[in-house]
């Protein structure tokens, strides 16, 4: 008797301390099935885009099974699909997509990986015959591929072509940077795109028996996403995909590793095309997926953690000396088994060290004192409105993006969540994360093994020679520096502080036709708004007035080229673009002026949610550009880096060659070189914008979206009709650029 009192004692105290197991489950709306053959497949109703259906089959099968004599055959292979199959020979299957409206490229592809191919097909599903036939096109492609050899052969000119289209300053540099970021394993020797001497040589037995080894059903998976009854799309997989073959004995498809090591593996390389200075500290890591709520929860520390790091990059390069151009850093998977967390920064030229020196100290400061509340109270704010704006849209998410989900879920097991299970984890699970989680995070990537640092440049200056002891010193020197702490600025807490008079509404007129109701203000501003339920939550705005750059003279256009560049990086009104950004957060909108040759204005977006911030950032825009000498400054050395080396691109030097020539060399059409950014001045910019953006009473205003046309009338009313009235309108000016009627020949 005691020993069953002991029992149900010890019972009932495990049974109250086990913690709660909360689980992440796949969309309950998808359909998956797996066929006695081993074939999965995955099918999801989804009516966005409206009559379109996205097919995909997978193949856990890349590059890296490839034996020596087969590189390249995988991605061969994935050719010689659309080659021919048993029941659609030759040019069949393309000549069927074709006729119902497919086209390569947007509609009809196909990739091949380190470690997989994807064959993908668009189809309407307006007649279901279509998805009938296209599935059936997909079963073909997993088991009865023709290999006819004159196809064969004629193919063996197209891929060679592919791959010398490729071979570009990038890809050469990566044939000496992969094998030391792989640490010489097999990924290193298996790029997808294959050796040209194996795909002018190899004996088709080499092409079939590589189909014959490893494309199995159990290796493989059926996606279907779109427009359609998803239990006749079952029905018809079923019909097509049972009747491969089961394989006799189950191929276990290997996994490759690559080696770690302890030493800091550094690889330098250069090309005469290389058009940027860069580097980046790769920090490799196990490869990781969201499997369960524990690993959803980390990739939401992530997130974070990538949101608030790229946000102090972000604010070094508006600092007064910017230590580069650009910098990022971000964990990404880089092949089936490894991830890595990349510090990449691109510099000036001739600043590579300097510029790495800088994001290793800001790698540093956030390692030896985190974040603040501030910093992470902003960034958890911004990923809730994300995902809320996320699932507001859900039945606008585009059939293909669920499709590449699908297929990631399949080949990793990153798990497709449905937007409601999403957005309910993320409410719950983001109050709960602290400072602490993120500094546990960053405490995860200070392993001293397994780093790789990559370093790339043009290869033009003999007196400009990195070694990797240079970045092996620098990354060792910044960990001993004695390095303080980033303070937080307090943000803006109200963008409008002027006492606006709001404008009358003068006249009224709705264009049945087309549902758009126009709708002018007493200081003459007009506005255009089209409701529609295309996106649940998106307004997209455009305003328009005539001129542009044409307005400004042939000896001002060079000053004011980059106008709105001036304008966009010194903020608005008393706001500098930092404090801008901050009090933004949370916020889904984004507004730009523009001005192109004949006319001006602004485009932008917003929710409902955030439309009057819309309204406030033009009226600020409007009435109250901002000078500010160090953004300005800051531009210039940001656009002297950019262009610096531009000219090394064989296809930057055509294409700005036959800009030119096309207009004669007409003053007016300017490439973007040094001399352009040497001639920019900021009063003249800021001036010419105050210019043509002084006449917004005359501009012309559309809203298009999911909106409320009191609100619009109320917030139109308040802010443009706030504009002054323009004594006069301006408009276009004709300086005569014209095409040239000459011909034209040119050689390199």
């Amino acid at each position: 008797m005691k020993q069953i009192l002991y029992f149900l004692i010890f019972l009932n105290i495990s049974l109250f301390s086990q913690p709660e197991i909360k689980e992440v489950k796949l969309d309950e709306s998808v359909r998956r099935g797996t066929l006695e053959n081993g074939l999965t497949y995955f099918i999801k109703e989804n009516n966005y885009p409206k009559g379109r259906a996205e097919l995909r089959l997978v193949v856990n099968v890349g590059s890296i099974l490839e034996e020596d004599t087969q590189k390249g055959l995988a991605h061969f292979l994935e050719h010689m699909a659309f080659n021919g199959t048993k029941n659609f020979p030759e040019n069949k299957i393309v000549s069927f997509l074709e006729s119902i409206g497919m086209k390569f490229g947007p509609d009809i592809n196909a990739y091949t990986s380190f470690d997989e191919t994807v064959y993908m097909l668009q189809l309407p599903t307006d007649n279901f015959n279509a998805i009938d036939t296209g599935l059936y096109i997909l079963s073909e492609w997993a088991h009865n591929i023709s290999f006819d050899s004159l196809e064969i052969e004629k193919e063996r000119g197209v891929v060679i072509e592919e791959w010398r289209l490729g071979r570009n300053a990038s890809s050469r540099m990566n044939d000496i940077q992969l094998p030391v970021l792989f640490n010489n394993s097999r990924y290193s020797e298996r790029l997808p795109i294959g050796k040209p001497d194996v795909i002018k040589y190899f004996n088709h037995t080499d092409l079939i028996s590589l189909y014959t080894m490893w494309y199995k059903p159990e290796l493989m998976s059926v996606i279907a996403v779109g427009d359609f009854d998803s239990e006749k799309v079952e029905s018809l997989i079923k019909q097509h995909f049972s009747v491969i073959p089961a394989s006799k004995n189950l191929v276990r498809r290997p996994v490759y590793e690559v080696p770690v090591h302890s030493d800091t593996l550094v690889s330098i390389a250069t090309d005469t095309e290389a058009s940027s200075y860069t580097a980046g500290l790769y920090i490799k890591l196990p490869s990781s997926s969201i499997t369960s709520f524990e690993s959803y929860k980390k990739a939401l520390i992530k997130q974070l953690f990538r949101m608030m790091f790229n946000q102090r990059l972000y604010e070094l390069t508006r600092s007064e000396k910017p230590p580069f151009l650009y910098g990022y850093g971000a964990e990404y998977n880089l092949i089936r088994t490894v991830d890595a967390m990349v510090l990449y920064v691109m510099s000036q030229p001739y600043e590579i060290l300097p510029a790495f020196e800088a994001i290793l100290k800001e790698w540093e400061k956030i390692k030896k004192f985190g974040f603040n509340d501030q910093e992470l109270d902003r960034q958890k704010l911004q990923a809730l409105k994300n995902m809320e704006n996320y699932f507001t849209e859900r039945n606008n998410i585009e059939s293909a993006d669920i499709a590449s989900n699908l297929v990631d879920f399949f080949l990793r097991g990153n798990i497709l969540l449905s937007p409601l299970d999403e957005l309910e984890i993320t409410k719950e699970l983001l109050p709960e994360i602290t400072l602490e989680d993120i500094s546990k995070l960053i405490l995860s990537y200070q392993s001293e093994d397994n780093l790789v640092v990559l370093a790339n440049y043009p290869e033009k200056d003999d007196n400009y020679i990195l070694k990797a002891n240079d970045f092996i010193s620098l990354l060792n020197e910044v960990k001993e520096r004695k390095i303080e702490d980033n303070l937080e600025v307090t943000g803006i807490t109200e963008l409008v502080k002027d006492d606006l008079t709001a404008a009358e509404i003068v006249s009224e007129n709705f264009i049945e036709d087309i549902g758009v109701t126009e709708f002018t203000l007493s200081n003459g501003v007009q506005i255009a708004v089209l409701p529609t339920k295309l996106k649940e939550n998106e307004i997209l705005f455009y305003a328009f007035g005539n001129g542009g750059f044409s307005i400004a003279d042939d000896d001002q256009l060079p000053k004011v080229r980059y106008t709105t560049s001036v304008v966009e990086e010194s903020g608005i009104a008393n706001f500098d673009v930092l404090a801008l950004d901050k009090y933004l957060t949370g916020k889904l909108i984004n507004l730009n002026p523009w001005i192109s040759g004949l006319s001006h204005g602004f485009r932008g977006s917003s929710t409902n949610e955030d439309l009057e911030t819309l309204f406030q950032l033009v009226y600020l825009g409007v009435n109250y550009p901002r000078k500010d000498s160090l953004a300005y400054n800051n531009l210039i050395s940001r656009l002297f880096g950019m262009v610096t080396n531009r000219s090394l691109r064989p296809q930057t030097v055509f294409y700005d060659t036959v800009s030119l020539s096309l207009y004669e060399y007409n003053p007016r059409i300017q490439v973007m070189d040094s001399l352009a950014v040497s001639q920019l001045d900021m009063l003249k910019s800021i001036e010419f914008y105050s210019y043509l953006f002084s006449h917004a009473s005359n501009f012309k205003y559309l809203f298009v979206g999911n909106v409320d046309l009191e609100i619009i009338k109320s917030l139109s009313s308040k802010y443009f009709g706030s504009f002054k009235n323009a004594d006069n309108s301006i408009s276009w000016v004709d300086r005569k650029v014209r095409y040239s009627p000459k011909k034209m020949n040119k050689n390199y």
